[in-house]
């Protein structure tokens, strides 16, 4: 089976924003690292195994770019704290802003390892051996991380007052 760049970036352009955006990387600069990606996706794409899960492959990526963008935006020596939130209009929207600035204030506790582990498995639902795969660690290492990441994330939820 082929893949087609047009049809994964179709079904993935949202997840990678999203992921990205879990993985630190500021609003102003998520779509210019979404593109990034894209980039080495569709130079990636036609080694890729499709008997294995897309996603997760496509999160590797995600993980990468954001590494590599936060360690340029220390040596830049930018703040990586959130920006401000967007516009507030309906409740529901302001009830999914809040709890995406709360997720998101709980990762900043994250290191970039802790913090990829944890939103593959907490919030994408990955299994600890894709996560092994994709970050070419031992599967142990995951379920480590994610206890580890876990304590942290209600640490800093807690020290900031937040359920």
């Amino acid at each position: 089976m082929t893949l087609h760049f047009d049809a994964v970036y179709k079904e993935h352009a949202a997840y990678v924003v999203r992921s990205l955006r879990r993985l630190g990387v500021p609003e102003r600069d998520v779509l210019d690292e979404a593109q990034n990606v894209f980039v080495a996706v569709h130079r990636k794409l036609r080694d890729f195994d499709p008997d294995r899960p897309l996603r997760p492959w496509i999160f590797g990526f995600c993980h990468r770019v954001a590494a590599n963008y936060r360690r340029l935006a220390r040596n830049r020596h930018e703040s990586m704290a959130p920006g401000p939130t967007e516009a507030k209009s309906s409740g529901d929207a302001v009830q999914r802003s809040e709890a995406r600035g709360i997720v998101l204030l709980g990762l900043q506790a994250l290191d970039d390892r802790g913090r990829a582990i944890f939103c593959m498995y907490e919030l994408d639902g990955f299994t600890a051996p894709e996560i092994a795969r994709v970050l070419e660690i031992e599967v142990e290492d995951v379920y480590v991380s994610v206890k580890t990441a876990r304590r942290r994330f209600r640490r800093a939820l807690a020290e900031r007052g937040l359920p």
